[in-house]
């Protein structure tokens, strides 16, 4: 389903244990609908009734270049607004390498601040 929208990275990201990992958690998600990736979609183009630059608990975003999911300058956008926010622009990855390559350094953050 994602094969026209994915970079050749994200691509190869899924034949590994990631590929299975998101299948299944995708058709628990929309066993019942797809009510909820909608109300999240919109989500995108609603207001969220605060301004991103109020919040004040630790952010870690990460933002791959090749994503083609999310808008690289989305993320630089977001990097702008999220005050203190700790922010991972990263040149070689796309959307779903993320998840591959740095889960491990993600845990280890959440556990320094929470």
């Amino acid at each position: 389903m994602w094969d026209r929208i994915l970079p050749r990275m994200d691509k190869v990201a899924l034949l590994g244990e990631l590929g299975p990992f998101l299948a299944s958690n995708m058709k628990s998600a929309l066993r019942r609908g797809y009510a909820g990736w909608r109300d999240d979609d919109l989500s995108f183009v609603s207001d969220w009734g605060f301004d991103l630059s109020d919040i004040s608990v630790p952010i870690l975003l990460w933002q791959g270049r090749h994503d083609r999911m999310v808008p690289y300058e989305h993320g630089r956008w977001l990097a702008r607004q999220l005050k203190g926010a700790e922010v991972r622009l990263m040149p070689d990855d796309g959307h779903l390498t993320l998840f591959e390559r740095h889960i491990p350094e993600t845990h280890a953050w959440l556990l320094k601040h929470f």
